[in-house]
């Protein structure tokens, strides 16, 4: 499964992020510039990225989006991550906002129920944060106004900025580290591969610790209460402050493989869709339901078993012809005929 392409000159310039959160400022910078063409961000988490079975010159679904809508006089670009929570998602409407170069006229967000269980911001958003002054700025403002309604997720928020602003310490260290892996690799090549190692030995306890205690991506996961309304009131909150820039939403349900059993608890699942359409239509978000589009041959193997998320490249090209249809219809005054 695709995680991380290389930039080389060979190649074009990037449509979506691919160090998939690792280095987003970098990715950034490649973003279409907004005030020359109407720009549609696309963000979730790993599905939208990944390729399963990857073969040369498959595309992703934001790279097939790009093409077909460059016609129309408009660019897609996309800023997933792994296991994006959506605080996180509220984080890159912030940052992208602060200027008009990056600010969409269509923000698209392809929602996983499972995601609705992760919290708090990831370690390189909070860099992001510690370096921009005006970031740290609107967050706070933002979690000052959304402390009447949404108390939990204010105090996530402020959490989030208190973890930011540590950060800026730890920056400085991480330069200075950073300098002598440069320098010692040069005489220590393995230095200079100690992320592939890590990784290497992440994902050896993690297959040890489903074998252990027989996890298999198929085990039900009931919904964490607690975690799940945070998710909720950080979607809304999301919507809210996209409207507020003048920026439409289209939330989405993320496709999902019929041959394969899912984690989720049928009852939560079917709960979940209903309050995300419920949701779209009271914030004034456009909604579709896409768990059916992809066929049951475009998918693959996740640790030997049915990957009930991920697909291959066919099932980007069905995903991003779903979506077409809805972007054109909320771009519609953006068109080029």
């Amino acid at each position: 499964m695709q995680s991380e392409r290389s930039l080389s000159p060979s190649k074009v310039a990037p449509r979506y992020d691919w160090s998939v959160g690792a280095e987003q400022q970098k990715y950034w910078a490649y973003i279409p510039d907004a005030r020359k063409q109407p720009l549609v961000l696309l963000d979730g988490m790993s599905q939208i990225y990944a390729i399963n079975e990857e073969q040369p010159g498959d595309r992703v679904t934001s790279e097939i989006l790009d093409d077909s809508l460059q016609g129309n006089g408009m660019r897609v670009f996309s800023i997933a991550a792994p296991n994006l929570d959506n605080e996180e998602l509220l984080f890159h409407l912030h940052a992208l906002t602060l200027q008009p170069e990056t600010t969409p006229k269509l923000f698209v967000v392809g929602v996983c129920f499972d995601k609705m269980r992760n919290v708090e911001v990831r370690e390189s958003m909070r860099d992001v944060m510690a370096g921009v002054p005006a970031l740290d700025s609107a967050w706070r403002r933002s979690s000052e106004t959304l402390q009447g309604e949404f108390p939990e997720l204010a105090q996530q928020m402020t959490r989030t900025l208190q973890g930011s602003r540590a950060r800026k310490t730890v920056r400085v260290d991480q330069r200075v580290e950073q300098s002598l892996v440069r320098a010692v690799s040069r005489v220590v090549p393995v230095v200079d591969i100690r992320a592939d190692l890590r990784a290497f030995l992440f994902e050896g306890v993690y297959l040890l610790r489903n074998r252990v205690f027989n996890i298999k991506t198929s085990t039900k996961r009931p919904i964490l209460s607690d975690r799940y309304a945070l998710n909720q009131q950080a979607l809304v909150a999301a919507v809210r402050y996209a409207k507020q820039h003048g920026i439409r939403v289209l939330v989405y349900v993320i496709p999902l493989n019929r041959t394969a059993d899912t984690p989720y608890i049928t009852e939560q699942y079917d709960g979940f869709k209903k309050w995300l359409e419920q949701t779209a239509a009271t914030e004034g978000a456009a909604f579709a339901n896409l768990e059916s589009v992809v066929l049951d041959q475009s998918w693959g193997l996740l640790y030997g078993q049915p990957d009930f998320k991920h697909f291959k490249e066919a099932g980007h090209v069905a995903t991003a012809n779903a979506l077409m249809p809805l972007i054109r219809a909320q771009m519609s005054d953006s068109l080029v005929r």
